[in-house]
């Protein structure tokens, strides 16, 4: 059984092909961590120049280009405490 190799806040890159529209190739960033399927650790990402969420599994991240120099996953520090609910964005009615 894998065990998630990465934590929420984590800069990934994708494999090549992983999404049928568009080649999308670039950092994203693991916004939150789902339970396995088929044996796999499901992930919810977000590419910085998107604003919706996408799911890959564990087999979709190339994980040659996703590991740091101490040989973990690199963490973005920005990202890391930030929460996944924008405040500034609710509204309430009176």
């Amino acid at each position: 059984m894998p065990k998630s190799v990465y934590v929420t806040g984590d800069s990934i890159i994708l494999k090549n092909g992983v999404f049928l529209y568009g080649a999308k190739k670039g950092h994203c960033r693991i916004v939150s961590i789902l339970p396995k399927a088929n044996g796999l650790v499901q992930y919810r990402i977000r590419f910085s120049s998107e604003n919706c969420e996408r799911l890959i599994t564990e087999a979709d991240i190339d994980h040659d280009a996703s590991v740091g120099v101490d040989g973990k996953p690199s963490t973005n520090a920005a990202y890391a405490s930030s929460s996944w609910v924008n405040i500034n964005a609710i509204k309430i009615r009176k």
